[in-house]
């Protein structure tokens, strides 16, 4: 009897399993990309002192810390570890948004 039931719920997770493998397959790799986002981070005060890296970022970077820190200082807002690491995507996004609607609607 207890076979039985056993291989029943076998049964049952293989054809769960077998049901939802794109949903399994897309979050593998939504994972797998978000893992290599965070082990490939560099803290932003590494690369401020990197002499390789174009003074074009360093720039958009310390003008990050700025507003960040307006922002604690001025708004209240909590200090928090945000905007602490650059990723360097070589020129390839990283987000896509979209969105559909109704022609001349947004519902």
């Amino acid at each position: 009897m207890k076979k039985k039931v056993f291989l029943f719920f076998i049964g049952a997770f293989l054809i769960l399993l077998g049901y939802n493998w794109q949903i399994i397959v897309y979050g593998t790799q939504q994972g797998r990309g978000q893992l290599n986002i965070l082990t490939n981070s560099v803290d932003i005060i590494e690369l401020m002192n990197d002499v390789t890296v174009e003074d074009s970022i360093k720039v958009k970077l310390k003008l990050i810390q700025e507003i960040k820190q307006f922002a604690q200082d001025s708004l209240g807002l909590v200090e928090t570890d945000n905007y602490t690491t650059y990723y360097e995507q070589n020129g390839k996004p990283i987000l896509w948004v979209v969105s559909a609607c109704s022609p001349f609607e947004m519902k």
